[in-house]
């Protein structure tokens, strides 16, 4: 078996790694993007996607002529699709065949059969104890036979792309007034993700939960269900949160959804790995659950089953399509389910919560995952235990990761970036687990959703279990009230002096970048100066600039948003002879701005060479000579633990500086972290409790000038543009692409001289295979527009400009 995985970021390594247990080869394949990508390292050989004009997924993933010349020139005899792109697609399994290579999945009957939605709901309406919502599924796709349809069952109606599935094209239609419009949508969606834009219609649940069910069968009959995963925390139909077992389900009511599920896999002589999908009535989801879809492939979650049963999914994958007969029954899941583990996973994206979560592009400059076994999957080949089943009974977090800091996403493809999975015996301890590990990880360079993680993992309705596949939209603004957004407000409103110190510990630590002698920063060797105990040393020829360190928790936040700004002052201690290295006397004045009348100014000031044993005793470095900042109730003193700059391997060419330090506030320990980029840019991370904190580094006179720019703008009426997406709002009369994509189409309306009101669609773009509204910000007629369907964008760039009605009526 000569194994070609034709997929790429972390599904792509997670096939790579069981498949090196088993000794098997594997080959990847990669877009000219992805030349130098994790999943090619991971792979034994790997072979270029030729003759592409682009790295875009039609001409490369998706494109099956030039996977099959990968897969001729690499000789392989096998191919896992891994998930999305062709993992689903007859067409590509066909060709295959044709070649002569084994498809790691279900046969071609099976991928069109439940491929198209519509022709599996049909199928399901005949086999035996398969319960189906009520919908339409006929392949009339007429519009006024959809409405009709629509109006018949009664709205609210979910539209629903007939093949494909991630929750792509997927959209609600609340009233025939909406509805040919959400269909427009949702069509155009489906064609670019899956090129097919046909759709079925389902009665839309409002309360309801996603519990899908995981099954395997073998080409000699035999078929388990290995139980369920609850997926019902979701926003925009796109999973975030996926759990094993089930909240709230009995063991009868379990298994009552595994039989439903072997039942719908049997009805379409399905072969392998595959999940069937069901939605359950929110208030009685052990009895009351209807037939959704089956996806004929391996799952993004799927490792939350293996954590909680201890099973290798892919093993059996790669056994089955050997033509193996699978090694156990379902009584024998049935007792491994019985003692199984609670497994909780966290879908980590490149998107901005603050910015309605659109997708963030660009070079991830720093990341640090939780400690964990990455990609591990304990099987039997490690264990030496002859049963397939065999979970890890203490807790431990598994990291399923697609990307490493010097790499960059691009708006091709999906933004997820990896997978955390918390494992342990208990789902209150998983779900502790889950925290600590979101709080752990660190992204630097794009926006994530970590922190939103974060919160929702510490929330008290998902903490309880059994929330609905609507509780994240019905309480987004909470969520994110608890997570980075309004973190200073709630700090400052609870402990002002706590947000002081918090600001003021990151202050520090970003100055002390300079305590480096001029030969360590020219040699840019390990920053020995900052290893040491012995207070701010500094010499002559050391640069000692003023700088102002701008500190936002919350990334693009306009309203609202606390604005913590330390000025950083150095200066000479008295005392010191010239030409000798001597203490560095530091003035940090934290400022808080938060728009209201409460801001506030507090001053902290350095004092060289301080003692005090009494505070942070239990450090081995606590002693003489650690720097200590009064404060207003105590003091903060400052230690290094790390210090050390990395060059990444970004085509960016980024220099990044990594602080570790431990604070000692009123004798409390604080962690703290900061990384720099060589633009001045950093994040930082305090304390265990605290979000991502956004820093910006300016020189005095660069804090000086947009502070004259910002006075200037405000005196004038006009509002200042903000700062790499901080700040106040744009131009009103600019509509810009808050992201990096193509524009999918222009509206009728949108042209020259055209009057056009506020909150009016104007451009579509679309990014990441989803499509985002660009909608006119104030009333006015449209004055020019910079671009063209077809067109790539780049974030924050304009496409288009509106005049004022008071200029229209003038002119004329």
């Amino acid at each position: 078996m000569r194994l070609l995985v034709a997929n790429r970021g972390e599904i792509a390594r997670r096939v790579a790694h069981t498949a090196r247990l088993l000794g098997i080869p594997t080959i990847a394949v990669y877009s000219e993007a992805d030349a130098h990508a994790p999943h090619v390292r991971a792979c034994t050989h790997a072979q270029p996607l030729l003759g592409a004009a682009s790295s875009a997924p039609q001409e490369t993933y998706l494109n099956i002529p030039r996977l099959l010349g990968a897969i001729e020139r690499s000789n392989a005899t096998h191919v896992h699709p891994g998930y999305g792109f062709l993992s689903e697609s007859a067409s590509f399994a066909t060709a295959l065949e044709r070649s002569g290579v084994t498809f790691v999945g279900p046969p071609v009957a099976a991928l069109e059969a439940m491929g198209d939605k519509s022709s599996s709901k049909r199928i399901m309406e005949a086999a035996q104890g398969v319960p189906l919502v009520p919908g339409y599924h006929g392949k009339d796709q007429n519009d006024d036979t959809l409405l009709a349809a629509a109006t018949e069952m009664g709205f609210p109606v979910m539209i629903k792309p007939s093949m494909g599935g991630g929750g792509k094209g997927m959209k609600i239609s609340q009233s025939r007034d909406d509805f040919l419009q959400q269909l427009t949508t949702a069509r155009r969606e489906a064609a670019s993700a899956f090129n097919d834009d046909r759709v079925l219609l389902e009665r839309y649940v409002p309360r309801s939960r996603h519990v899908e069910v995981q099954v395997m069968c073998d080409t000699h009959g035999n078929a388990v269900h290995l139980y369920e995963r609850d997926c019902s925390v979701q926003r925009r139909h796109q999973k975030l949160l996926e759990e094993s077992p089930a909240p709230g389900l009995t063991e009868a009511q379990r298994r009552r959804y595994g039989e439903a599920a072997v039942a719908a896999a049997k009805a379409v002589g399905y072969v392998g790995a595959g999940t069937v999908e069901f939605i359950a009535d929110a208030d009685d989801p052990g009895d009351t659950f209807y037939f959704c879809e089956m996806n004929t492939r391996l799952q993004v979650e799927h490792p939350v089953t293996e954590c909680a049963l201890g099973v290798d999914l892919v093993e059996w994958q790669l056994r089955v399509a050997r033509g193996e007969v699978l090694g156990f029954g379902q009584e024998e899941v049935d007792c491994a389910a019985r003692n199984s583990m609670h497994a909780i996973e966290a879908r980590l994206y490149a998107e901005n919560p603050s910015n309605n979560f659109l997708p963030s592009t660009g070079p991830i400059w720093y990341v640090r995952w939780p400690k964990a076994r990455e990609g591990r999957v304990l099987t039997r080949f490690e264990t030496m235990k002859d049963s397939p089943f065999n979970p890890v009974r203490t807790p431990y977090v598994r990291v399923d990761v697609g990307y490493e800091a010097g790499g960059e996403v691009s708006a091709n493809y999906d933004p997820m970036l990896g997978k955390l999975i918390a494992s342990a015996p208990t789902r209150d301890e998983a779900v502790r687990l889950l925290h600590d590990a979101l709080a752990e990880t660190r992204f630097m360079g794009l926006s994530t959703n970590v922190d939103f993680l974060k919160a929702c993992a510490i929330h008290p309705d998902f903490v309880k279990g059994g929330v609905d596949t609507a509780w994240m939209e019905g309480r987004l603004d909470a969520i994110m009230d608890s997570a980075q957004d309004r973190w200073w407000q709630r700090v400052a409103a609870s402990s002002p002096d706590e947000a002081d110190r918090i600001a003021a510990v990151a202050a520090l630590i970003a100055a002390r970048r300079w305590d480096v002698s001029a030969e360590h920063a020219a040699s840019g060797a390990s920053l020995g100066a900052w290893m040491g105990a012995d207070g701010f040393r500094i010499s002559e020829a050391t640069p000692m600039p003023d700088e102002v360190v701008e500190i936002v928790a919350g990334e693009g936040v306009e309203d609202g948003c606390t604005k913590i700004r330390a000025r950083v002052r150095r200066r000479r201690a008295s005392g010191e002879s010239s030409g000798k290295a001597g203490a560095l006397d530091l003035e940090v004045v934290v400022e808080v701005h938060d728009g209201s009348d409460g801001d506030s100014a507090v001053a902290y000031r350095a004092v060289p060479g301080a003692a005090g044993n009494a505070q942070g005793a239990d450090d081995p470095r606590a002693g003489d000579g650690v720097s200590s900042y009064p404060t207003r109730t105590g003091s903060v003193r400052l230690i290094s633990l790390e210090n050390r700059r990395v060059q990444v391997a970004s085509p960016h060419g980024e220099t990044i500086e990594k602080m570790s330090s431990r604070a000692y506030v009123d004798g409390k320990p604080l962690d703290a972290e900061l990384v720099v980029a060589n633009r001045g840019i950093a994040n930082a991370w305090v304390g265990e409790g605290t979000a991502t904190m956004d820093l910006r580094i300016l020189s005095e006179e660069e804090a000086s000038a947009e502070d004259a720019t910002a006075d200037l703008e405000a005196s004038s009426g006009k509002s200042a543009a903000g700062v790499g997406g901080l700040g106040a709002s744009a131009d009103p009369s600019k509509v810009a692409s808050p992201l990096f994509g193509q524009v999918a189409r222009i509206s009728a309306s949108c042209i020259r001289g055209q009057a056009v009101k506020r909150g009016e669609p104007l451009v579509w773009v679309t990014s990441m295979k989803l499509e985002h509204e660009l909608a006119a910000r104030r009333d006015g007629v449209v004055a020019d527009v910079l671009v063209e369907v077809g067109e790539q964008v780049k974030e924050g760039q304009v496409v288009v400009t509106l005049d004022r009605w008071e200029k229209v009526t003038d002119s004329d």
